[in-house]
């Protein structure tokens, strides 16, 4: 096993020959004034994120692991930040809106860019971010809260504008923030929050939490969607409702539309309201763009489809997962507790 430092920062060892199921473990740390960006080369398999410093694998072949470093550029938010400001440590902007266009302009893939937001809350619209990006509190989740103020109506759909962060690069990593909504719908509302996350390329979305979040009536799929390879780890989905008043069903707090891993993340309270075709109270994959799907280390408990009415035993299920093409991996993972209103599956639903 050959594991190798690039420019701007060390590894925590070069390897060596290791024994078959020999666990190697390797950290990558950056040098004053650069980021760790990922590692690259023969990457095992077993190693989910490899935006991850730290890496542990067992040894089944030969490998040669690069860590990439990059030097550091780095933007700061603060709830009494301004805008007109340039963004440094002590004259930090006010909104993530602005950050992340200020970034996105300054952008060269030779560099990595970092927006640090001190503690506080902090209200965006639609933010659409098409560089890769790393977006973290300085001190972990529960001390930055984003709150969206997107209100959409009936039947708009899960379009790029209508989701609080629209995750469009490989690389883009969020890191300890909580979301939370502006408005919460009364009973099936035809208007209210879109979707809290849609990443459509390979995103990280690692130590966040999506907290008692509604959707509108009949409008979206899922509060978080993911695609492209991108990581749900170490998260939390509580308190969270996909809503339908209209005939169209309506699929998973956590809805999966292609290659997804979900990791050490707790999905619990939480709900699809009302449809009667409704599956996936807490994750739905399915479809012909699903690929594969790794869920690991995870709790689901509690999670509800509400289908009342309906006597169809092959819906429901707080994983739903249905698809010709699709490859699905449970490890380690607890469903308790979990109901179908209805005559469907509370637990475990696998269509096909």
């Amino acid at each position: 096993i050959g594991i190798t430092a690039g420019s701007g920062g060390t590894v925590s060892t070069t390897g060596g020959w290791y024994t078959a199921g020999e666990r190697v473990t390797a950290t990558a740390t950056p040098s004053n004034g650069y980021a760790f960006v990922c590692w690259e080369g023969d990457v095992p398999q077993s190693v989910v994120d490899p935006y991850a410093a730290r890496i542990s694998f067992l040894a089944d072949q030969p490998h040669g692991l690069t860590a990439v470093f990059k030097p550091e550029v780095t933007y700061y938010l603060s709830t009494t930040g301004l805008d007109a400001n340039d963004g440094s440590a002590s004259h930090p902007f006010a909104t993530l809106t602005n950050a992340v266009a200020q970034a996105t302009a300054a952008y060269h893939s030779a560099n990595a860019y970092t927006i640090l937001i001190e503690n506080g809350v902090y209200t965006n619209g639609n933010i659409q971010i098409t560089v890769p990006l790393t977006i973290k509190s300085r001190n972990g989740l529960d001390s930055v809260t984003l709150v969206d103020s997107i209100v959409i109506g009936a039947s708009t759909g899960s379009t790029a504008a209508n989701v609080a962060l629209y995750l469009n690069a490989d690389g883009i990593v969020l890191d300890g923030l909580l979301f939370r909504p502006k408005t919460y719908p009364t009973g099936n509302a035809t208007s209210g929050p879109g979707r809290a996350i849609t990443a459509v390329k390979r995103a990280i979305i690692r130590n966040c939490a999506v907290r008692d979040w509604q959707t509108a009536g009949y409008s979206v799929d899922g509060i978080v969607a993911l695609a492209g390879g991108s990581i749900l780890e170490r998260g939390e989905m509580i308190n969270c409702i996909v809503r339908s008043s209209g005939g169209q069903p309506r699929y998973g707090i956590v809805y999966v539309n292609g290659n997804a891993s979900v990791i050490d993340t707790v999905i619990t309270n939480c709900s699809l309201v009302a449809q009667t075709s409704s599956s996936g109270s807490a994750i739905y994959a399915g479809g012909t763009a699903v690929g594969s799907l790794l869920v690991r280390n995870s709790l689901i408990a509690k999670c509800t489809s509400d289908r009342s009415g309906n006597t169809t035993t092959t819906l429901g299920g707080a994983i739903y997962l249905s698809g010709a093409n699709i490859k699905a991996v449970l490890e380690n993972v607890t469903l308790a507790d979990c109901s179908d209103v209805g005559s469907g599956v509370g637990g475990l639903n696998v269509a096909s």
